[in-house]
């Protein structure tokens, strides 16, 4: 008999909306996002000679000069939201079952492009220079769990240049799964696409460019993600364009989540709406991203309650109002040091967006404030919270065999005879927990020492686990055929920019 598998049924994006609102409500939020890209426009703010005002006015675009935007008119966002449903219509149901078919073998991507490093030994954030990357790519090398390394922004290097040496800089010393940063200039474009192809005749995978730039909210774009944004498709390096709004509930929008809900699609339209107008023929992607005004603190947040309930209501705007399909924001956290509160947002996060969007949603595993930041301890123990969650995902088996039937009527009244059946020991691993981190069952509740609590004795294992994968990875060589190949593109790079390039070491 073939093994009956049992899973939970997640996400809730399966079988019903995420939101109880109804669909009249929905669609006349969404009207109200269209007519507010029509008559609020798109500022483009740095645009002081009007290139890209001409270049919109040339293509039959009408331009507010005074206030340096481009305006639409409804036939205009119609033309959009098709493009848009064409390029990524709304699958039905919305999401898959989440079934964890991977099991105990599960492999994480690991970083988030922070311009920050948490230094666990000074208890400080830096910013990453050379040698730091130098020694996440060993730390990654040596953490078996460890499948794709993200980079961290390199200090000390021109900016125009950064990403370009840092990809050659992970190409020598990481043996993992290596991506490069998000391109932020159009240089980055040309070059990272190249590098990518270098990486893919060496390590047999290669990395599609990120197609995303966001909305200076409210309603405004710089001329850096313009031209960034062009250079992806007239290079032929990208074919669709993909906008997100940023926006702020209280700050750049309403302090309420439907009004924020509408400010962000009708920002993610007006965005749309004036790449299609300069670049027609090319797909169109929304990405949900918003975040709120914490009213406490005066702070920005894009992981309280606040804005998961902004970025689920702009979500469900966008995949049941416009029928196009869209990732949602689900991966910051506030915390801006490894430890407790870090693993509090971590573990609420993947078991809350999880549960209702997707499986395997959960935010950036090591990354601290709200991106800005990575630390590889608190990755080590993000990936602990992971596998617990893939644990339940995975579910059990419910065939014949797995009951133990006769186990169960010979134990009869008899306490402790299942422990070593010859049923128990043929399934003992499927009662093994995935993790061991977390202190479970009498003797973690029962440790009780003010001198070494015990977060104390979690962190300290999250420190051996960076450390041991450090001296591990640190034993296997570089991979200099690869560094010094990609290398050239960053000489080359740096000519053009006029500028010299740091030595790779």
């Amino acid at each position: 008999m073939q093994p009956q598998r049992v899973s939970v049924n997640l996400p809730l994006a399966h079988f019903q909306p995420v939101l109880s609102w109804d669909q009249a409500t929905i669609d006349r939020l969404v009207e109200a996002a269209i007519q507010l890209a029509v008559k609020v426009g798109l500022r483009l703010d740095d645009d002081a000679e009007g290139v890209y005002l001409k270049e919109a006015a040339r293509k039959g675009a009408k331009i507010d000069w005074g206030a340096r935007a481009v305006m639409f008119t409804t036939a205009d966002v119609a033309e959009t939201i098709a493009v848009m449903r064409k390029t990524a219509p709304a699958p039905q149901p919305l999401r898959p079952l989440a079934v964890n078919k991977a099991g105990r073998e599960q492999r994480f991507l690991v970083g988030n492009g922070g311009n920050l490093l948490f230094d666990w030994d000074s208890w400080q954030a830096k910013a990453p220079t050379i040698p730091d990357m130098v020694e996440l790519c060993h730390w990654a090398n040596g953490a078996d769990e460890v499948s794709d390394l993200f980079p961290v922004l390199l200090k000390g290097i021109d900016q125009r240049l950064a990403p370009i040496f840092n990809y050659a800089l992970m190409g020598k010393y990481c043996r993992k799964k290596l991506w490069h940063e998000q391109p932020t200039e159009p240089i980055h474009v040309r070059y990272l696409d190249r590098m990518a192809r270098v990486v893919e005749r060496h390590r047999g995978y290669w990395q599609p460019m990120q197609e995303y730039e966001y909305i200076n909210p409210p309603f405004r774009i710089s001329q850096r993600a313009i031209r960034t944004m062009l250079a992806r498709v007239d290079s032929g390096v990208c074919r669709t364009m993909g906008i997100g709004p940023m926006s702020v509930s209280g700050m750049t929008g309403p302090v309420t989540v439907a009004g924020l809900a509408v400010t962000a699609v009708a920002e993610i339209l007006a965005g749309l709406t004036f790449f299609r107008i300069l670049r027609p023929g090319f797909g169109l992607n929304p990405v949900v991203a918003v975040a709120s005004l914490d009213l406490r603190t005066a702070r920005v947040s894009f992981a309280g309650m606040h804005a998961a309930l902004c970025n689920l209501a702009a979500w469900e705007l966008v995949v049941r109002g416009l029928g196009v399909n869209s990732s949602c924001l689900t991966w910051y956290r506030d915390a801006n040091e490894p430890g407790m509160q870090a693993l509090y947002e971590f573990g609420m996060a993947q078991a809350l967006f999880s549960s209702l969007l997707v499986y395997g949603t959960r935010p950036e595993i090591g990354g601290l404030c709200n991106g800005n930041m990575f630390s590889p301890h608190q990755a080590v123990m993000d990936i602990e919270l992971v596998r617990e969650f893939e644990e339940l995902a995975y579910g059990f088996e419910a065939s014949e065999e797995a009951l133990g039937i006769e186990e169960i009527f010979n134990a009869r009244f008899e306490q402790g005879v299942h422990i070593t059946t010859d049923h128990t020991l043929k399934h003992l691993k499927d009662g093994v927990p995935f993790s061991r981190f977390l202190l479970r069952g009498l003797p973690g509740g029962a440790q009780h020492d003010k001198n070494r609590t015990q977060t104390d004795e979690l962190m300290e294992k999250a420190a051996e686990a960076v450390n041991s994968a450090k001296r591990k990875g640190r034993e296997m060589p570089p991979d200099k055929a690869l560094g010094l190949e990609l290398y050239e593109h960053v000489k080359q790079a740096a000519a053009e920019l006029g500028i010299e390039a740091p030595s790779l070491p």
